[in-house]
């Protein structure tokens, strides 16, 4: 299988924000759109057990996070070329990840051994997978394209949403800091309240299972929730 972006532990917290960094790779799949990318962390290198995951899911979209073992977790996640280089730098991680584009995403399904080797000895994960084997084209854009509408805030405020039912998040505005802060254009403010209407309304409720941030109508849900 081609590979054709790879990024293993380069400087911390630039690593997807340097131009001189995979431009040159990234230019070869911009032509198709979209990419796939494998993010494999650690305890060594994410916080909490779930940093990396926020700092993919806001570089680009976030599909599937799989913990395989508590200190060891495979998150597979599609973005638009372009924003993998603008979104990144987060939280200031170390990671590594290896891009495909979409054609090769396409191959992979027909792949079981992969998804088998991705999936290890965990039931729920291979399952998970089957579930992302299933999306096509036509409903990556509708995801795509709606989560580029939303504002950066906004973004961030999905992302947290999306951990908080699964991990608990502390929906503070002191929690917010300590997980944003350095993201420039967020407003602590706008997203905790962002937070606590969904919390309060009941707008989502997501487990392990559901994954509901790779459907469009979830993204959807936030844009019409928005706050003026």
């Amino acid at each position: 299988m081609k590979k054709l972006l790879k990024c293993t532990d380069c400087a911390v917290g630039t690593c997807l924000l340097k131009k001189n960094l995979c431009s040159d790779d990234l230019r070869k799949v911009e032509s198709e759109g979209y990419i796939m990318g494998i993010s494999e962390g650690n305890a060594a290198f994410y916080s909490g057990g779930i940093s990396n995951s926020l700092h993919i899911l806001c570089a680009g979209i976030v599909a599937l996070d799989f913990h395989l073992t508590p200190k060891h977790h495979q998150t597979v996640y599609i973005a638009k070329a372009g924003e993998v280089l603008s979104m990144g730098g987060l939280f200031g991680l170390k990671h590594s990840c290896t891009a495909l584009t979409w054609s090769e995403v396409q191959v992979m399904e027909v792949k079981q051994d992969f998804f088998e080797d991705l999936a290890g000895r965990q039931p729920q994960l291979w399952a998970n997978l089957n579930m992302m084997r299933t999306l096509r084209e036509r409903a990556l854009l509708e995801h795509m394209a709606l989560w580029i509408e939303l504002s950066v805030t906004e973004r961030v405020a999905a992302t947290l949403i999306v951990f908080h039912d699964i991990f608990g998040f502390n929906l503070t505005i002191t929690g917010l800091r300590s997980r944003i802060t350095g993201f420039a254009g967020v407003n602590m403010e706008q997203c905790a309240r962002v937070l606590s209407n969904f919390k309060k309304n009941k707008v989502l409720s997501l487990s392990r299972s559901q994954i509901k941030v790779l459907q469009p109508e979830y993204l959807k849900q936030i844009a019409y929730a928005r706050i003026a």
